[in-house]
């Protein structure tokens, strides 16, 4: 069995024409669906270890937080998400 499966994300260089939080923000939204749905495709299981992209806003990161359990509540499997550390990391 693994470990410990890890994801990062990042901007892969776009830059939104606002404004950069805004661009980070939709950026892990878009990230955390897109987690959601490859960890129920691949069966991932075991600790996952998440590193979005930094946010400043606390609104965004609960936000951010809702959508992958929303995602992950597609999934019969129990799944447990704790909030975003001080390192910016979510298990």
């Amino acid at each position: 069995t693994e470990a410990m499966t890890t994801i990062d994300v990042n901007t892969g260089g776009f830059v939104g024409r606002r404004n950069l939080e805004d661009t980070i923000f939709k950026t892990n939204l878009e990230a955390a669906t897109a987690i959601g749905r490859q960890v129920r495709l691949r069966n991932l299981g075991g600790i996952i270890i998440l590193d979005f992209i930094d946010m400043t806003d606390v609104e965004h990161q609960r936000q951010v937080l809702r959508m992958l359990e929303k995602v992950l509540e597609k999934d019969h499997t129990k799944t447990k998400i704790s909030g975003v550390s001080e390192l910016g990391l979510v298990e």
